[in-house]
């Protein structure tokens, strides 16, 4: 790189002047207007330029999806194609369907049980209990007879003091008998008939037992 435009010189063999890019000392006299530290200063600065290279297009091509994944690597959140599809959560337990509550007995299945002509397997008396105590003992007694694969049981609740009109536990056990912890036991309550105690009992019907299928 020289300070000055390029001089013409004589070429002694051709007899012609051309012009020809001058050399080091060319340079040198072409600057003939600077000052020495001048001069070594511009050789120097000229000395330590190099051109520049092009980037090739693969290079630059590359750098826009680079700049993409920074936020990523940076702590940012992922574009939502490259996050991973979380399943579905759904609730650690689900509750089970509730068995329906206990309905009325068929005519006819309520007529031979008032009539003797089927056997109440099992009977339960309430006399001389309290709520607390006639609610843990009703539970019990419906659910070993459930588990025992019976089918029709008699529950004697007393009609209360004379006079009164009806007892607690006339009126509470079929109250009981209609809520969640009884229903997958008991299938159909109705009063008993005149024989069995009348308004002072209750038939109950009680569920089939689920067969479990072998593995």
């Amino acid at each position: 790189m020289a300070c000055g435009k390029i001089q013409p010189i004589a070429d002694g063999s051709a007899g012609k002047n051309r012009q020809q890019k001058p050399g080091p000392a060319a340079e040198s006299s072409s600057c003939a207007g600077l000052s020495r530290q001048d001069k070594a200063l511009w050789q120097r600065v000229a000395r330590s330029v190099r051109p520049l290279r092009p980037e090739p297009p693969a290079a630059a091509a590359t750098r826009p999806a680079q700049a993409a994944k920074a936020p990523a690597a940076a702590g940012g959140s992922a574009p939502a194609e490259s996050r991973p599809r979380q399943p579905s959560a759904a609730p650690a337990a689900r509750a089970t369907a509730t068995a329906a509550a206990p309905g009325l007995f068929d005519r006819g299945l309520y007529r031979r049980l008032a009539r003797g002509r089927l056997t109440l397997e099992a009977r339960l008396d309430l006399h001389d209990h309290s709520q607390e105590q006639a609610h843990a003992a009703l539970l019990s007694f419906v659910a070993q007879a459930h588990r025992r694969g019976l089918h029709y049981a008699l529950i004697i609740t007393g009609k209360g003091r004379a006079g009164a009109r009806g007892g607690i536990l006339q009126k509470q056990v079929p109250h009981w008998l209609a809520t969640a912890p009884f229903r997958p036991y008991i299938a159909a309550v109705e009063p008993a008939a005149r024989r069995h105690g009348g308004s002072g009992a209750l038939y109950v019907h009680l569920r089939r037992v689920k067969s479990r299928r072998p593995p």
